[in-house]
């Protein structure tokens, strides 16, 4: 039920099989044998309260990025600058900052064309 609400309140999927498969492959995996060991010492109070810990500083760290790219975004538009005038265009790094500045923060990990122009540390449309 946990997993469900969570799922609910991250804005993921109802469906929760994709998830367990996925979950029995990782507890299945030699590798995580040692690792699931060294978490048998821990308590649900324990889960619990990593848990909560994780979700808040989550939390934290979404709205920052909101937050900060609200500005970069509100920069953008008082220039007077269009998507089309950056690298990339609608998909290079005005359109990430709209995106997240609009709450879209499941797009919070850059697509491949933002992280070109960064890695090129080109900005500007040619």
């Amino acid at each position: 039920m946990n997993f469900l609400e969570n799922n609910i309140e991250d804005d993921k999927s109802w469906a929760i099989d994709k998830s367990l498969m996925e979950f029995s492959k990782l507890l299945l995996d030699e590798e995580s044998q040692q690792h699931l060991s060294k978490l048998r010492s821990f308590s649900i109070k324990d889960f619990k309260a990593i848990a909560g810990f994780l979700r808040k500083k989550t939390k934290k760290f979404e709205n920052a990025m909101h937050e900060e790219a609200g500005i970069a975004s509100k920069a953008i538009c008082d220039a007077g600058l269009e998507h089309h005038a950056f690298a990339y265009g609608s998909s290079g790094i005005s359109w990430y900052f709209e995106q997240l500045a609009g709450g879209r923060l499941d797009k919070l990990v850059p697509g491949s064309r933002l992280v070109a122009a960064v890695e090129k540390d080109s900005w500007k449309q040619r």
